[in-house]
Parts: structure tokens; C-alpha cells; sequence
């Protein structure tokens, strides 16, 4: 389960991807073996040649990231309950360029 301690933490030591050339199959594997150690699961992949969306539900979250055709982190939206954030990342997927708390109303 994610808690928003976790997802307050730097990037580096909440997400780890692969790099571009080991493909995006790598970075779907890695991913969902890292979210379902962390007690996520009803994963819902999609790609549709321009991004890959990888979604995630636990009892009290849900995770959506979101990454480029070479595999690197572009944005990550992390709600638990009533409130949300939504990280977009720079250019390579390491930093955190912009980060804004949402409120989510009953629809998530």
C-alpha cells in the first residue's frame, strides 16, 4: 500500500525504471513487480505508440504513471481517499518538475 509519505519521498526512492534500450516490456515488468510489493494490483496497461499508462489499485489508492516510448517516466498521479497528487517529470524522468495536490470529489 502506498501512503503519501511514500509518495512525498524523492523520486529516487520511489521509482525505479529501466532504461530506454531494455524496452518497454522491461519497464512494465519492473513496474508491476515493484507496485504489487507494494500491495497494489488490478493493473490496467495501455499503449498506444505515443505512451505507455500503467494504472494501479489498492484498497485506499489508486497510481497512474506514465511513461514515453523510451520507457522514461513523463507524469505519475498517486489519490488516496479525498486527495490526490499529479507529478510531471523532466525531460529524462528523474526530476520532479511540477507537483499539484488535488481534491477529488465522490469520481475518482
Amino acid at each position: 500500500m502506498i501512503h503519501f509519505a511514500t509518495a512525498a519521498a524523492s523520486p529516487a526512492e520511489r521509482v525505479q525504471l529501466a532504461s530506454g534500450q531494455d524496452g518497454l516490456g522491461f519497464v512494465v515488468q519492473r513496474q508491476v513487480r515493484l507496485l504489487a510489493a507494494e500491495g497494489f494490483g488490478g493493473f490496467d496497461i495501455r499503449w498506444n505508440r505515443v505512451q505507455l499508462t500503467i494504472e494501479a489499485r489498492s484498497e485506499t489508492a489508486l497510481l497512474r504513471r506514465d511513461f514515453d516510448p523510451s520507457g522514461r517516466l513523463v507524469s505519475e498521479r498517486i489519490i488516496e481517499g479525498k486527495v490526490g497528487v499529479r507529478r510531471r517529470y523532466c525531460p529524462l524522468g528523474l526530476a520532479v518538475i511540477s507537483e499539484e495536490i488535488l481534491e477529488i470529489g465522490e469520481d475518482r
